[in-house]
This record gives C-alpha cells, sequence and structure tokens, in this order.
C-alpha cells in the first residue's frame, strides 16, 4: 500500500460519514501518515456541509492493518466520535494533539506511533 492509496481509501470512508458528501474540500499538503508493523495510520481534516448546512473542518483519523496486500479498517475517528474500534491487541505508545484548527473544539489527533501485540 502507499500513501496514495491510504489516502484515497481515507477520502472514500470519510465522505461515507458526512452529510453533505459532495461539499467535501480536502487539503492537497497536509496529511499525516504513520506505520508499525503491519498498521498504517492517516489523518488530515475535511471541510464539507454540516447536519444545518454549514461549511465545518473536520478532523478524522483511520487506521488499516494491511498483511500481504490486503487492508482492514481497524479504527476510525471522525469530528470526535468513534467510527470503528477494532483495536484489540493494538496499543497506542504516543499521541500528538493540536488545536491550532478553526474551530475551538475540534482536536487533532496523529497517531505516530503503534504497537501491535497478540
Amino acid at each position: 500500500y502507499t500513501q496514495s492509496s491510504l489516502k484515497t481509501n481515507a477520502m472514500s470512508q470519510v465522505k461515507s460519514q458526512l452529510n453533505f458528501p459532495s461539499t467535501a474540500d480536502f487539503p492537497w499538503l497536509d496529511w499525516s501518515y504513520g506505520r508499525d508493523h503491519d498498521l498504517y495510520s492517516v489523518s488530515s481534516s475535511v471541510k464539507a456541509k454540516n447536519a444545518f448546512g454549514v461549511e465545518d473542518e473536520i478532523q478524522f483519523t483511520l487506521i488499516y492493518y494491511i498483511k500481504d496486500n490486503t487492508s482492514k479498517l481497524v479504527y476510525f475517528i471522525i469530528d470526535g466520535s468513534v467510527v470503528v474500534n477494532n483495536l484489540d491487541g493494538v496499543v497506542i505508545v504516543a499521541l500528538q494533539s493540536s488545536t491550532h484548527c478553526s474551530h475551538p473544539c475540534h482536536m487533532n489527533i496523529r497517531h505516530q506511533y503503534t504497537k501491535f501485540i497478540k
């Protein structure tokens, strides 16, 4: 898997959670990627209309388990809500948080290092 394919998969997953997916505007450069063994993470933000029809910036992080060219989404958080959490045996060792977003209650959590334990 490449960063490009992770980005494409993430954009598709994020759009599936938006009220108005056709308004999704993803950044070109502000993407964060991480890898530890078979776990790959991707984080960014998207500007899209919310349920009230107002454009909002929404943060998200996805973690994929990739083995033998097959991927499985094991964790997905968007706008503070966990959509998928299948992290059994996965420990998040370090997190970096940033609150430099346009909306004060948004927090951008980027998974920098993950460790898979069985």
